[in-house]
């Protein structure tokens, strides 16, 4: 029996450039790529948010830190502050639970 095999993010990784995505395999219309964050307090002021924010962000978009996240399979893609909140307040509005 033959495995077939594929990807769930928008794009072929570069881990796997020969890895079809979903939807060049069979299945249109989804997305499901993991993401990482960095979090804090809810309570941490808004300078001390924007400071480290920009920071990781800086490091992020370092060629050498990038090339190493490339190199496991991962693509730095750094979100502003009000990005991050979109994908935080996304799980509160659709009244999502933990089973």
């Amino acid at each position: 029996m033959a495995c077939s095999r594929s990807q769930t993010g928008d794009r072929r990784s570069a881990a796997l450039p020969d890895t079809p995505t979903l939807r060049e395999a069979w299945v249109t219309g989804l997305v499901a790529a993991p993401w990482y964050g960095i979090m804090g307090p809810g309570n941490m002021p808004s300078p001390i948010t924007e400071k480290l924010n920009k920071e990781i962000s800086a490091v992020l978009r370092r060629p050498d830190v990038a090339a190493r996240m490339q190199e496991m399979g991962l693509v730095a893609t750094p979100m502003s502050l009000a990005e991050a909140r979109v994908w935080g307040d996304a799980p509160r509005k659709s009244n999502a639970t933990v089973d």
